[in-house]
């Protein structure tokens, strides 16, 4: 009986990442004003992470006395969130935040050379 509530979960999990990864895909351009573009790559540091790490937007948002939404709306780069909560966000995700910053310093140099080839 166990596992089958394990396989649920896991099946449900599968659900939430796949509908995540739906809601990521219609993401808009990064902004251009260049205080908007680090929140948004920071934020896009965090969702990678996040998925990798297998948590839900619920339940980082739990760790951060967050709501869900906030959750969402920092990894799009629309809320700006003070440092402790990013420095709070990386140790609950298990990385460094050095480690988190150079990822999105990382995104960011992968989307500028994809939309910059022919």
């Amino acid at each position: 009986m166990a596992a089958q509530k394990t396989r649920k979960e896991l099946q449900e999990q599968i659900r939430r990442l796949q509908q995540e990864l739906k809601e990521a895909s219609k993401q808009k351009p990064p902004p251009l004003n260049e205080i908007d573009r680090v929140y948004f790559w920071l934020g896009q540091a965090v969702l990678k992470t996040r998925n990798e790490r297998l948590v839900t937007q619920g339940d980082l948002a739990a760790r951060l006395n967050f709501t869900r939404t906030s959750v969402v709306n920092l990894e799009q780069g629309r809320q700006r969130a003070p440092l402790h909560v990013w420095m709070l966000a990386a140790e609950i995700l298990s990385i460094r935040f050095v480690e988190l910053l150079e990822l999105a310093k990382a995104l960011e140099a992968d989307y500028l050379e994809r939309v910059s080839q022919p």
